[in-house]
């Protein structure tokens, strides 16, 4: 996993030995705190080499990400951490800079191909070829090979779209101008 960040949309990996305390295979969770930071009150205090997350569907906790040589968790998303590639274009739907992950293909025929998240993740461009995983501008990045090989998997959780409510962490009081509890649409 990449430089672990409060904000990071992240999913269960293959060494994952916990209950369904995420939602199950595919659930999303939002890293909400690191060793010695939080952005919730009242969490208590995370282990080194651990993380804590908050799932989508409520449930939180705190996982490896590092502690005992174990990773239970994938790198789903940093844009909400306020990750940008500010110099780098997406080159299939242009959006300029690229938030997140940065996806540079790394076939010879195509130099200097960069795709969004969002693009490399609907199979924009050959999926026949390998591509340099970017997860911060100032990382040489890790080859991910060819997506054509690769089980697609969906994402669950709050995405737009989606119908939320306030959990149990929600210190906002009623400043979205709902009450505590009302479901609204995630925009």
């Amino acid at each position: 996993m990449a430089t672990l960040q409060i904000g990071q949309r992240v999913v269960r990996s293959d060494m994952w030995t916990w209950p369904d305390q995420d939602g199950g295979s595919g659930h999303v969770g939002t890293v909400v705190s690191l060793p010695g930071r939080s952005i919730l009150e009242g969490l208590g205090s995370v282990p080194h080499g651990w993380v804590r997350v908050r799932w989508d569907v409520g449930n939180g906790n705190n996982y490896r990400a590092g502690g005992s040589e174990k990773y239970d968790l994938l790198l789903l998303d940093n844009a909400p951490a306020g990750v940008v590639h500010s110099t780098i274009t997406c080159d299939h739907c242009r959006e300029h800079p690229v938030a997140g992950i940065r996806w540079k293909c790394s076939h010879e025929s195509c130099p200097n191909y960069d795709l969004c998240t969002k693009c490399y993740m609907a199979n924009e461009h050959d999926v026949t070829h390998t591509f340099i995983r970017f997860a911060s501008p100032n990382e040489t990045g890790i080859q991910v090979g060819p997506r054509v090989v690769e089980e697609l998997r969906a994402a669950k959780g709050i995405f737009p779209g989606a119908t939320v409510k306030s959990g149990k962490d929600w210190q906002g009081g009623n400043s979205d101008g709902r009450s505590m509890n009302t479901a609204w649409d995630w925009l």
